[in-house]
């Protein structure tokens, strides 16, 4: 069975990139801070997977190898949900509430072994910091607060890529 957690970070990057490709940001303009919401919003739904892929990486490694093996897995479980915790900060500040939709059922690539998801973990990584360093990049003229969020993101999600 293929695993499809890469076409969905990848998906989610495309829709981060169209919004980017749409050109600079603006200050205290109203449509400028709905693209923003909206990249922000696609942010959150790529932590959220993550951290779903993660923990389910924990179970699966825990049934497998035992719960000392699991727990690395565990931590960037919550990492990931810490993530999500700021992104959805960040959208308060912004006036948008965060609507966190149920998340599909999980396409983590079941029949594979623990060693495939690692590989296919660390090529999403690397798509998000990629797709990261372009809203950092993207947000860097006008809003310094998210440009932080996401440097401070990135270097979190590189030790993700970095620990395997």
């Amino acid at each position: 069975m293929a695993d499809n957690f890469i076409g969905d970070i990848e998906s989610i990057a495309q829709r981060i990139r169209a919004e980017i490709a749409r050109g600079p940001l603006r200050p205290d303009d109203a449509p400028s801070r709905q693209r923003l919401i909206t990249v922000l919003e696609h942010v959150l739904e790529a932590e959220l997977a993550c951290a779903a892929r993660y923990e389910h990486e924990h179970r699966l490694a825990s049934a497998v190898h035992g719960a000392e093996a699991a727990k690395p897995f565990a931590e960037l479980a919550q990492e990931e949900l810490d993530h999500a915790r700021l992104i959805a900060d960040r959208l308060a500040a912004l006036g948008k509430v965060a609507s966190v939709e149920p998340l599909a059922p999980a396409k983590n690539g079941r029949g594979h072994t623990i060693e495939d998801l690692v590989r296919s973990d660390i090529v999403a990584e690397r798509m998000i910091v990629n797709t990261y360093e372009r809203i950092a990049e993207w947000t860097s003229a006008c809003d310094a607060d998210t440009t932080e969020l996401m440097r401070d993101m990135i270097e979190s999600e590189e030790l993700h890529s970095a620990i395997r």
